[in-house]
């Protein structure tokens, strides 16, 4: 496993398994977690990329729970990587509760000459999805995809 830590203090932990990576993710706050997570799953796709913020997305998902958000909105995330070919290098949620997150994705399309893709995620899964505060300034969860 790779422990990953960024200078804000949120991490993410990419869990191999069968046909599937997942992440372990940690933070002080609930959006400190979503960004992590998708930090995590940019990582994925695209280790090591130097993406430039030159693009932004407005991103709007709803979910019935604060797990089946984090599906959703990883789901997002991925659908614009896949199928519009856009990574992503920052993220800053505006808005973030229970049920309804609100972003701006920065980044830029995929460059083939200076982007090595490395994984195609399939699907965001709900195998063993966590997400839940252990304390008033932490949050784990956990998420897995299908390669």
């Amino acid at each position: 496993m790779q422990n990953i830590k960024d200078l804000s203090g949120m991490t993410y932990k990419i869990i191999d398994h069968t046909a599937d990576v997942g992440l372990e993710l940690e933070a002080a706050t609930l959006s400190g977690l979503f960004t992590a997570a998708a930090d995590g799953l940019m990582h994925i796709i695209c280790p090591r990329c130097l993406i430039q913020p030159v693009q932004s997305h407005a991103l709007q998902v709803c979910g019935e729970n604060l797990e089946e958000l984090l599906v959703n909105w990883l789901s997002e995330l991925n659908y614009l990587c896949q199928v519009q070919h856009f990574l992503t290098a920052r993220v800053q949620i505006r808005e973030i509760q229970e049920r309804f997150l609100q972003a701006e994705v920065t980044g830029e399309r995929s460059d083939p000459l200076r982007h090595a893709v490395r994984s195609e995620i399939k699907a965001v899964t709900y195998h063993r999805i966590e997400v839940h505060q252990e304390a008033a300034d932490k949050w784990r969860g956990r998420i897995y995809f299908d390669i």
